[in-house]
């Protein structure tokens, strides 16, 4: 059966399980799907350590778990080879660096991202505070750290058709966190990439927003992720096979 691994926010929470903010969980699992909910590296209530360990290893560390969790359902018959990804908050953050960094996802959901730390940590109403601590670049924010940890670094790299979701007025994570990923993946060309801003809607659109938002919002992650599964993603293209390319191009 097919496969979604839903990514929950935070990082330093865990999969909640209400209804409200998940309806499509519901339709999918109707139509025959299978819903992952992995409490990875950096989730609470494991402790302090498990948690904490994830600052300045974001997606670095949690996102192998994720792919290993994958892999284990299919070597165990529960789910095949059609695997998507979505999150919101964190998890569109996690999910848009998991489509930089591998072609192991046919189709992916991004909601409210922190898609540039180092934009998000001037711009959410808590990245000032929070980011630091998310790098671990405590007191002083280290920019290095946090543009090689943002997953607008290797968009364009990715080969899986993206649903980017937004409230408009979004203050935690701001529009423009998914405006740059957005952009930056539809001209790269590979995939097919989608922005949707709700009007009005702030970072709580999906599970808190006006009814027909949260309508039409579950209709379409049901929609975006049923219609590309069918389809592999093409692998990934390298940075040396981009610089071989242009190599090539001069000479030609």
């Amino acid at each position: 059966m097919p496969l979604l691994s839903d990514v929950h926010g935070g990082p330093a929470s865990y999969a909640l399980l209400d209804y409200d903010s998940n309806v499509y969980w519901q339709c999918l699992c109707s139509q025959g799907w299978a819903v992952l909910l992995l409490n990875a590296v950096g989730s609470s209530s494991y402790g302090r350590e498990f948690c904490e360990r994830l600052s300045g290893h974001w997606g670095e560390l949690d996102l192998p778990q994720h792919l290993a969790a994958v892999a284990q359902l299919q070597n165990e018959g529960l789910c095949d080879e059609r695997v998507t990804i979505a999150g919101k908050s964190y998890g569109g953050y996690l999910a848009s660096w998991a489509v930089g960094h591998s072609d192991a996802f046919r189709a992916a959901v991004v909601m409210a991202p922190v898609g540039n730390i180092e934009t998000h940590y001037g711009t959410s109403d808590g990245g000032y505070y929070a980011d630091p601590l998310y790098v671990d670049a405590v007191p002083r924010f280290d920019r290095e750290r946090a543009r090689a940890l943002s997953p607008l670094q290797h968009i364009e790299k990715a080969t899986t058709p993206t649903l980017f979701m937004q409230g408009s007025n979004d203050e935690r994570c701001p529009k423009c966190q998914s405006e740059e990923l957005f952009v930056s993946l539809m001209r790269a060309g590979r995939t097919e990439a989608e922005l949707v801003l709700y009007p009005g809607q702030d970072h709580h659109f999906l599970g808190e927003g006006a009814p027909s938002v949260r309508q039409d919002a579950a209709e379409r992650i049901v929609d975006w992720i049923t219609r590309h599964v069918r389809q592999p993603a093409p692998p990934l293209e390298s940075h040396e096979d981009e610089a071989q390319a242009s190599s090539q191009e001069g000479k030609a």
